[in-house]
């Protein structure tokens, strides 16, 4: 028989903190494109077919044209949501960049070889303090394949969601004879994870199963000591080489 070889990151120990689960109250947040817009740049939105299909209606500028953008004000509790956009994509689409309060929560590509319709993009949003809030969208860009700056909405709907979590950690290392103890401290300073490294692992291994034990995070933000952030493209390194941690036999 052939023993499995094991992975090059294991799980030592870990913990998980309580979540509370309060109930979430919340109500969806229905947007109305006919009244709410406040057009910014370009013509004025108009109802128009997406693809020409008479069964699907939405609005638009028509004509439209790089850098079309509108605003309006939605009112929201603290929380997390999805930004839903529903809409349509074709051949004619481009590409919206949504803004809430100025800062850039992602963008709305409705770009497809061939029409779709209804089509939803969710965009997820955390709203830090409840109150009014600007939504904004503008045409900054298209695909280079798309024959037009196209967007095409029949609704926006903002859906209450539980909030995704960011999980600062820092990693602190010692070697345990030929294999390193890779401890991910909270800002606490009590051990969340505890794992066993082989002298090869990559810091993309450590990553992928530091996310896969703590499923509560929805992103975890590895740091090293003097606060340097491990980034992305530090995945391919050698976890030891990251880390500065000269192996004792040699």
């Amino acid at each position: 028989s052939v023993t499995a070889k094991e992975p090059a990151v294991r799980v030592k120990a870990w913990s998980t903190p309580e979540l509370v689960q309060a109930v979430d109250i919340r109500q969806p947040v229905e947007i109305s494109l006919e009244e709410q817009v406040r057009v910014l740049h370009g013509v004025p939105l108009s109802p128009i077919l997406v693809g020409g299909q008479p069964d699907f209606a939405g609005y638009g500028q028509n004509p439209p044209s790089e850098g079309d953008s509108w605003e309006l004000d939605v009112t929201a509790e603290q929380g997390g949501y999805e930004i839903c956009f529903a809409g349509g994509c074709n051949p004619h689409h481009g590409i919206l960049s949504v803004y809430m309060d100025g800062a850039l929560i992602g963008d709305v590509d409705q770009y497809s070889l061939f029409n779709i319709c209804p089509q939803e993009h969710i965009l997820y949003w955390e709203c830090l303090a409840a109150g009014q809030h600007t939504l904004t969208g503008t045409v900054r860009c298209k695909r280079a394949e798309s024959r037009n700056y196209w967007i095409c909405l029949r609704e926006i709907t903002l859906r209450p969601i539980s909030s995704r979590l960011t999980l600062a950690l820092l990693l602190q290392a010692a070697w345990l004879g030929d294999q390193l103890e890779v401890k991910c401290t909270g800002m606490a300073g009590n051990d969340v994870a505890v794992f066993l490294c082989d002298t090869d692992a990559t810091v993309g291994q450590l990553r992928r199963k530091a996310v896969d034990t703590l499923t509560y995070a929805w992103q975890i933000a590895l740091t090293l000591p003097h606060s340097i952030l491990l980034r992305e493209e530090d995945d391919q390194s050698l976890l030891v080489s990251v880390l500065g941690m000269a192996s004792d036999s040699g």
